[in-house]
């Protein structure tokens, strides 16, 4: 992704160091803490390896941690889901659905998570 950004002229790529976490693509731990608190962005796109009505989770301790860092300096937060995450069993809570701007998935999601998700205005697309 970042060799593509990189043909954008207008479009400033940084990459953050860390720990390579194998078959996910994730960088993590302490290098890549420092390396977010130290930046401001307009928007971050994260993803999530479950969701429920109330709460965000991902798989590992690590991921939450630099993905809050990441959300902590964001004006605006995409979370960007497939139906596959729906009501999964998360171990490590990210946060609140309502601590995102946007959630754009896949497909609606269930009637009963739309239920809860209008009643604390997420906004959602599909």
């Amino acid at each position: 992704m970042a060799i593509k950004l990189d043909e954008i002229p207008a479009v400033k790529t940084f990459i953050a160091g860390g720990r390579l976490r194998s078959g996910t693509g994730s960088i993590l731990g302490d290098i890549s803490l420092d390396f977010f608190s130290d930046f401001r962005a307009d928007l971050v796109f994260l993803s999530c390896s479950s969701i429920n009505a109330n709460d965000v989770y991902m798989s590992s301790e690590e991921q939450s941690g630099v993905k809050r860092r990441m959300m902590e300096n964001a004006e605006r937060k995409i979370l960007l889901c497939d139906h596959s995450k729906f009501n999964v069993k998360g171990y490590y809570r990210l946060c609140d659905v309502n601590d995102f701007d946007v959630i754009i998935m896949d497909q609606q999601p269930p009637e009963e998570i739309m239920a809860v998700w209008s009643h604390k205005n997420v906004e959602v697309l599909y």
